[in-house]
């Protein structure tokens, strides 16, 4: 199955957010879906969630930095971490 990833534009509680402008910093596919992080040149983050399947629509959810790193840091190189959200992790 190919990669499902669509150019999503959408106004958030009177915030535009737009997958185009921003920087995409992982992503994620299921069967039919895919779940996309960004981050805005204003350094919000927000997930756009892609579908395939009739009956529904592509859509956007505004996040915050905690969550973002709570949903989506884990798994990250250290490299990748910092660039997403300008921090290193702790070593354990």
């Amino acid at each position: 199955m190919g990669r499902i990833q669509h150019t999503i534009k959408q106004v958030v509680d009177g915030k535009v957010y737009d997958t185009e402008k921003a920087e995409m910093l992982t992503e994620s596919y299921g069967t039919g879906v895919g779940t996309h992080l960004y981050k805005t040149k204003r350094g919000s983050f927000f997930v756009a969630h892609s579908t395939i399947w009739e009956g529904r629509e592509d859509s956007i959810e505004p996040i915050t930095k905690e969550e973002a790193i709570a949903r989506f840091g884990n798994g990250m190189t250290p490299e990748n971490y910092k660039g997403a959200f300008g921090e290193i992790p702790v070593e354990a």
